[in-house]
This record gives C-alpha cells, sequence and structure tokens, in this order.
C-alpha cells in the first residue's frame, strides 16, 4: 500500500479535455467557480481526513513540528475564513500529552474523538476513550473506555449512538505486541458489536500497520455516512470497490468501480444524495496522467463521468452539482477554499 495523498497539494491536473487510452473514456474538464476564499494557516502539512459541517466549516489537522503527528489538535476554518485551533479534548482520566487518534464532525460542528494519553491520574498506562465534545471542542457531552487498545484510522459517528472505526488492535502478549486490523461496529460505551471484513480498509500487512501507528497518513479505505443512515466505505484495492454496511454492520452490497486508468488508487470519497464523487491517484512519469476524479451513482456504481480539474487540489464535500474544494497556495502557509460545479 502506498501512502496516501491527503494534503490536497499533490492534484496536478490539465484543463483540456482528452480521453484516457486504456480506457477509451471522454474526460470532461473541470474549472473553479467564481474566486476562492483564502485564509492563513499553519506553515505544516496536513494530514488524515479533511471534513466539513453544515454551515460550510471545514476542519484538518497539520503535523506538528516536534512529537507524534497524533498529538496534533484539529484547525477549524469558518465559512469567512476565521481560523480557530482546538485542542485535543481534555479528559480527567487522561494525564500527560494526549494523542488524537480519529476524529468526525457532526452536521452542528460537535466533534467526536478517539484519543488517550500516556498514562492515566495514577500513573497507570491510559485507556483509549471515545468521546463526544461540543462546538468548542472542551465541553465534554459524553464519554466511554474502549476494552480494547486500538488505534483507529477511521471513524464515522452513527444517529444511533453507535459509530464505526478501523484501524489497529493492539494484543498485548508478555513483553510483546501483536498488531491485528480491525474493523467493525461499536456501541456507544465503546464495545465492539459486530466485527466487518478488513480487505482494502486497513493495511493487512504488519509493516503497513506498524507505519500507520506512527505516520496517520498511511490509511486504508474511506468511511462516509449516506443521507440514508448506511455507510459508505470506499476500498482501497484494484479495481476500487464499494461496501454498503448498514448502521448495524449488515453487508447490503459491494459494488465494483470502474477506474479512470489502469491501477488508480482512489484518495478521496465525497458524497451528496445518489451521487459519490472519487478522485484516483495512480504513478506515471507526467504528472498531467497521474490524477484523475469520477462521479458515480451511488446506488449502483455507474460512472456517470470523468473529470480532469485545472487546478491542485483535494475535494472535501458535495452538495448537489457543487463540490467544496481545499487548495494550498503557492504562499507558505496559505490554503483556498473554493468550489466547483459538475456538469
Amino acid at each position: 500500500m502506498r501512502k496516501k495523498i491527503v494534503s490536497g497539494i499533490g492534484l496536478l491536473l490539465c484543463s483540456t479535455c482528452t480521453l484516457f487510452a486504456a480506457e477509451n473514456q471522454q474526460v470532461s474538464a473541470l474549472d473553479l467557480h467564481g474566486q476562492p476564499m483564502t485564509t492563513q494557516a499553519q506553515r505544516h502539512t496536513t494530514f488524515g481526513p479533511v471534513l466539513c459541517d453544515e454551515s460550510g466549516s471545514t476542519y484538518l489537522r497539520y503535523t506538528p513540528q516536534e512529537g507524534s503527528a497524533f498529538s496534533a489538535g484539529i484547525t477549524r476554518i469558518d465559512s469567512k475564513g476565521a481560523v480557530t485551533t482546538i485542542p485535543i479534548g481534555a479528559l480527567p482520566e487522561l494525564k500527560g500529552t494526549k494523542y488524537l487518534f480519529a476524529f468526525a464532525v457532526g452536521s452542528d460542528g460537535s466533534l467526536y474523538e478517539i484519543l488517550r494519553s500516556a498514562h492515566d491520574e495514577k500513573g497507570n498506562p491510559a485507556k483509549v476513550y471515545y468521546a463526544h465534545f461540543a462546538k468548542d471542542g472542551t465541553t465534554l457531552i459524553t464519554k466511554a473506555a474502549f476494552d480494547i487498545d486500538y488505534v483507529p484510522y477511521a471513524l464515522v459517528p452513527l444517529p444511533t449512538g453507535d459509530f464505526f472505526a478501523a484501524g489497529v488492535l493492539m494484543k498485548h502478549q508478555d513483553t510483546k505486541v501483536q498488531r491485528e486490523p480491525l474493523a467493525g461496529i461499536f456501541s456507544s460505551n465503546a464495545r465492539l458489536k459486530r466485527a466487518l471484513p478488513n480487505e482494502g480498509l486497513v493495511p493487512t500487512s504488519e509493516a503497513e500497520r506498524n507505519q500507520g501507528l506512527v505516520d496517520p497518513a498511511m490509511q486504508g479505505g474511506v468511511a462516509r455516512l449516506g443521507g440514508d443512515g448506511s455507510i459508505y466505505i470506499l476500498l482501497d484495492t484494484k479495481p476500487a470497490k464499494l461496501r454498503v454496511v448498514t448502521p448495524e454492520g449488515q453487508a447490503l452490497q459491494e459494488l465494483t468501480l470502474e477506474g479512470p486508468f489502469p491501477n488508480a488508487s482512489p484518495t478521496s470519497m465525497v458524497l451528496s444524495g445518489n451521487r459519490m464523487v472519487v478522485q484516483y491517484y495512480r504513478e506515471d512519469n507526467d504528472p498531467q496522467n497521474a490524477f484523475a476524479v469520477v462521479a458515480y451513482d451511488l446506488r449502483t456504481g455507474a460512472t456517470e463521468r470523468v473529470y480532469r480539474p485545472t487546478f491542485r487540489g483535494l475535494f472535501i464535500g458535495l452538495e448537489g452539482d457543487s463540490v467544496r474544494v481545499l487548495m494550498q497556495q503557492k504562499s507558505v502557509g496559505v490554503l483556498a477554499i473554493g468550489t466547483a460545479n459538475l456538469d
């Protein structure tokens, strides 16, 4: 498994309408609509998911100058470009340096976090917690301790109060630690209710799982909550697949997605209604041939259209035909958020 492009800086795409010879698919240019909003941000690399709420705010994380990448808090950029840094949520049970493994954003801007620290208030190894905080990131709403040592990559809170997570289970045996992939549905009190298949979702090799524990950019699949309440999981397989499961973890269907070119790997996914937009990457000597975007019918997995954006950016939200895009500007520490309209 390769390292994911999560910063949104890597998309370098041409503006002409052309054909991918390998798939013989017509490809349309995709332009930005209007002038993007710019904002001053940190001078470090972004990693992990970039999320949005219904108010138009964007949430992302930066690698810290020192220490573990998991020790970074959350940065919120509101619809007017104002930047707020939200520290990792505080729990009385966690002392010392805190580590945020995964986070998600509610429609109201509240924050869901899976976190731990080096030790608890008694100096013992700390447990991993699933916590829900208000929009300020500090007012605690609910919390629950896992009964396992778990480092998740992905988190999707569910309307039932349960949540979906995918990551690495740490099994301690004497002085050794065995790392195993684990994805599933967890209850609101952080207990595993139903395990799900790991293929394309969590790295299967020991080396990749170990790297993922220190580098959050090492990801497997991407999971999103659909408008129908189902969990849509984009699997990093070849070809890419879309797995749809109920909030209880029961499989509804698994669709094979036609990629824009051979050996295409999905890097991000956004959903709206019955449409899904996926960004793809492949190794290529010509950067113009390395990236593409595909719009699919979410119900059938059928390709609606293939695009080559005329800009560098990461698709972070989709509303109707309008895609929200996060872009790194040439000036260090400047981000732009714009929109592009799908035909």
